[in-house]
């Protein structure tokens, strides 16, 4: 069995300008923009079945065992997510230590190919 999985993305945001309260200590931001997300999953396996198999010897002595139910399956798809986004961001503090939060949502259209 084998899995392999691979994500990629990117954004854009504009920001407003600050909305300060009087002490000067927090400020807002609204942002909006677009987002760009890439997913890439691929999976494979193969088995044979455990029940009735046929053992074939080579000249040399090894032997082989041939079962005659096999099963391969491999899947692959790539998404690529892309939609607008808004945003709001907080900063509370001054010039030596400030905090910093950020709040995001996006909707987005899924294009897939396999």
């Amino acid at each position: 069995m084998t899995f392999n999985s691979q994500s990629w993305g990117g954004e854009l945001n504009f920001y407003t300008t600050p909305a300060q309260y009087k002490d000067g200590l927090s400020n807002f931001h609204a942002s909006y923009g677009v987002r760009y997300l890439g997913i890439s999953e691929q999976f494979g396996y193969q088995g044979s079945d455990s029940g009735y198999s046929e053992i074939v010897i080579d000249p040399d002595g090894r032997l082989y065992q041939i079962s005659p139910y096999t099963t391969s399956i491999s899947s692959k798809m790539t998404s690529n997510l892309v939609g607008p986004q808004l945003g709001l961001k907080w900063a509370l503090g001054g010039d030596n230590l400030k905090l910093i939060t950020e709040v995001k949502g996006s909707i987005a259209a899924n294009f897939e190919s396999n």
